[in-house]
């Protein structure tokens, strides 16, 4: 990568070590007398065999390499409507004869949040942050700039049986009870931009209050119960009252209790957390009704 981003003012070209041994990015620091960049470069191996990028395909038609060549409109929209910090978008790098896709950003300060580390007012952030994304609608679901589809209910059905005929984590019966719960009610009168990806460290702190957010590869519009249902997994019982009085300042609560039982499987098959026991996982504790 060095010799497509470094250049006469090069003062440093580092990599950044990642969280996960299967990240789908490597990450670059490149440093120069008047700025810091980061560079993140697609590990496209890594992502078409990640079953998470193997599940926004099924699920919202979406791919990363794809998803990387609307950066140049996602992040503005992203910067215009979240009230957190997200990164200028200064270079995006594609040259599929040498394998490459990468981008590059400004850099912004901070240290990645840890589940330990949050507080109330980063609760508060995080439910206005979403608020605001799930403001932003539209009629269809998939890519936020791109080709997108209409009929949910009718999709997560189709993607839901193949699945599980692939992963048989229920039987029969439980199968046919599940898909069966699938109705109009999972057909929203709008889709908001949703963080199917949405966990703790991939938002920046500093002094104890969230302040930037600089992974935005897996942004698409979907049905906003699917943020919450993954919600349930992150938040404890005092952080989620604290999360709903907030999220309620800007726009109604929607209903989960209808879709939790599906979107938990969903989410279960796109390994979303990295859970592999499918009873520890539906049986986690609730939140929200």
């Amino acid at each position: 990568m060095k010799p497509y981003f470094s250049n006469a003012e090069t003062r440093s070209f580092e990599q950044i070590p990642s969280l996960y041994d299967d990240s789908s990015h490597t990450i670059f620091l490149h440093e120069t007398a008047s700025q810091k960049e980061v560079i993140k470069v697609l590990n496209s191996q890594s992502a078409e065999e990640s079953p998470f990028w193997q599940g926004m395909a099924d699920f919202f038609g979406v791919g990363l390499k794809q998803q990387l060549q609307h950066f140049e409109s996602l992040y503005p929209l992203i910067a215009q409507y979240s009230p957190l910090e997200i990164p200028a978008l200064l270079q995006t790098l594609v040259v599929p004869n040498e394998s490459i896709w990468a981008i590059k950003t400004d850099f912004l300060p901070g240290q990645s949040v840890q589940s330990e580390q949050v507080t109330a007012q980063m609760v508060r952030q995080l439910a206005e942050h979403l608020a605001c994304l799930h403001q932003v609608q539209s009629n269809q679901f998939g890519y936020i700039f791109g080709k997108t589809k209409t009929s949910w209910p009718q999709h997560l059905k189709q993607q839901l049986t193949q699945l599980l005929t692939v992963h048989p984590i229920l039987n029969s019966s439980e199968q046919e009870a599940l898909l069966a719960q699938i109705d109009a009610r999972f057909q929203p009168s709008k889709f908001g931009v949703i963080m199917p990806d949405l966990r703790w460290d991939q938002f920046l702190q500093q002094e104890n209050a969230l302040t930037g957010l600089t992974d935005l590869d897996a942004l698409v519009f979907g049905p906003v119960e699917l943020d919450w249902v993954l919600l349930e997994y992150l938040l404890t019982t005092e952080q989620a009252q604290i999360f709903c009085a907030e999220y309620e300042r800007h726009r109604a609560i929607p209903e989960i209790e209808p879709v939790r039982s599906v979107y938990r499987v969903m989410l279960f098959l796109m390994n979303v957390l990295g859970e592999k026991n499918y009873q520890a996982w539906r049986d986690y504790p609730t939140l929200f009704v």
